[in-house]
């Protein structure tokens, strides 16, 4: 035990992979203490730093940053409570004249509110009277539809003996679709109730509110009678907007579009604290090495739209369901119709001008396994990675939303599978300029919150870098298709090492350096499961020490 006053210096720790080796060096893209061996080894193309030289530059760094925290980050948030506190006081004080007043209208309201339910009770009585009728014939329809599901399901139970396993999953999918349809039913004849008893029509509460002020002209709370009486306790209570249903979705007001596009107006989401946006775009192909041939996106502000000279053939398939060609002179057809179509680099310069500088959720279709990598082609060649990487902070996939909310559904959906399986229609038009729209739709259906939004997004950062990963992938394992040819590997294995960025050159360098034990020791090395990356059976690794073996001499 040492004594007191005595200082206890820490001993310098070990490199996980070599015991015997004190750490030297830090490896800031793995966030690791390594030795200088796996620094030259597992760590070679990484941004690394002698630990000495790093621990002086942060011990310098450490009083500027104290000093920032204490003037720049506790002054705001002394500041911030202050104003909460405020904000309290002054809030209490409203909450007490706001009481007074309502326990002075209370009871020539009640008087008004029996004398406008007393006149029109007749009318009431009759709108019940037509709501009944709509429910029996509601009813009739329920009980026809209750018939055809039952013949449905009894159809199924008898034959799914005799079913083969392809037409099993055809079976399970019609029954979660009709199941998907139909679950719904109890609720709307809940919500077909006569809800004319209990809230007041518009003009009766413009009468009850003149007479309200006729009573007392001036209040110092600014009470309403629509906030008193108009409305339900479970409105009052309520943060999420209402269900709007889908006759009612294009009314109201709407912005323009330069494009002649019919646009929906954005409605605000009081449980959302960013702005929401929508992106739809058409390729050339299904492949993510293809090109944009449509963009078009739905802001709070506008609705964009633009055609893309594709620098890629556009397939068959495309022009089929589309309807665009692009000719060999240039010249794009939608449909027959002659449109002008922008490069590439400047379509993508115009979307970051709409988006701005404004932090937004970006909601889209696929944008995170197809999307994104297309659009990543386009700006490399123009530059312009880094200013999307700055701008493409909060992307959501559709998809990954709707998933979110029904764990059985699949993870690769069509847009016209996606809004089946939302709205129980399809109501895609295959052009981006329309279908920008049905993402709207689909996402006030599905009404996520903000946490299911925050579960769901990613940046365009995040897809850069598994592109990159991806792609060295495949260049690791381009070196051990040889190995793989001539049986002194297995396939799985080499995939392995693959994945983990281990190529055949760096196992012969490191058999050269160290032999067997070296080449186990990189193979064998755990995971963050504690399983090995690539293998620890001895045969495996006898096989390949062979190989190398036989290489050397």
């Amino acid at each position: 035990m040492a004594e007191v006053g005595v200082l206890v210096q820490n001993p310098i720790p070990t490199c996980e992979n070599h015991p015997s080796d004190e750490v030297e060096v830090y490896c800031k893209d793995c966030a690791k203490a390594v030795c200088f061996n796996c620094s030259r080894n597992h760590h070679r193309n990484h941004d690394c730093e002698g630990i000495a030289r790093l621990s002086r530059l942060l011990r310098q760094q450490i009083p500027e940053t104290c000093k920032q925290i204490r003037d720049g980050t506790l002054s705001k948030m002394t500041s911030e409570l202050e104003s909460i506190q405020s904000i309290k006081q002054a809030n209490k004080e409203k909450n007490e004249q706001e009481r007074s007043a309502n326990e002075m209208l209370q009871d020539e309201i009640v008087k008004e509110v029996k004398r406008i339910f007393k006149r029109n009770a007749d009318k009431a009585s009759e709108k019940l009277n037509k709501q009944n009728e709509a429910l029996n014939v509601r009813e009739q329809e329920l009980m026809k539809e209750i018939d055809e599901i039952k013949a449905h399901v009894q159809t199924h139970q008898d034959s799914q003996l005799t079913y083969g396993k392809w037409e099993i999953i055809e079976m399970d999918e019609k029954l979660r679709k009709m199941t998907m349809r139909y679950g719904s039913l109890n609720t709307m004849d809940m919500t077909y109730s006569s809800s004319t008893s209990r809230h007041l029509t518009t003009k009766q509460k413009d009468t009850l509110e003149k007479c309200i002020h006729s009573i007392i002209p001036q209040t110092s709370g600014g009470v309403s009678s629509e906030n008193i009486v108009g409305m339900s306790m479970a409105e009052k209570t309520r943060t999420v907007p209402p269900r709007i249903k889908y006759k009612d979705r294009f009314n109201g007001p709407t912005f323009a579009s330069s494009y002649g596009i019919p646009a929906v107006s954005i409605v605000p989401r009081s449980h959302i604290k960013m702005p929401v946006y929508f992106i739809s775009m058409i390729t050339t192909s299904s492949d993510t090495n293809s090109s944009l041939l449509q963009l078009s996106i739905l802001t709070s502000s506008g609705h964009w739209n633009w055609y893309v000279e594709p620098s890629k053939p556009v397939s068959k398939q495309v022009e089929e369901v589309t309807g665009i060609k692009y000719s060999d002179s240039g010249s794009m057809y939608v449909s027959g119709r002659k449109v002008e179509s922008l490069p590439p680099g400047q379509v993508l310069h115009e979307l970051l001008d709409v988006l701005g500088e404004e932090t937004a959720y970006l909601i889209g279709h696929s944008i995170r396994s197809h999307g994104c990598y297309v659009m990543i082609e386009a700006a490399t060649i123009v530059g312009l990675n880094d200013r999307m990487e700055r701008h493409l902070t909060h992307m959501v996939d559709m998809v990954t939303v709707a998933r979110h909310h029904n764990r059985r559904l699949k993870a690769q959906l069509t847009l016209e599978e996606l809004s089946e399986t939302i709205l129980g229609r399809d109501i895609i038009r295959n052009d981006a300029g329309e279908d920008v729209n049905a993402l709207k739709i689909m996402f006030e259906e599905l009404n996520p919150s903000e946490y299911t939004l925050q579960e769901c997004m990613f940046d365009y950062k995040y897809v850069m870098n598994t592109k990159r990963i991806n792609e060295e992938k495949l260049k690791n394992l381009e070196s051990w298709r040889p190995l793989i040819a001539k049986g002194a590997i297995p396939k799985k294995i080499a995939e392995k090492a693959a994945r983990n960025g281990i190529n055949v050159w760096d196992l012969q360098t490191a058999y050269k350096d160290g032999g067997e034990a070296k080449l186990t020791s990189i193979l064998s090395e755990k995971d963050e499961t504690n399983e090995p990356k690539v293998t620890n059976r001895k045969e495996s690794i006898h096989q390949l020490c062979a190989f190398f073996k036989k290489l050397q001499s």
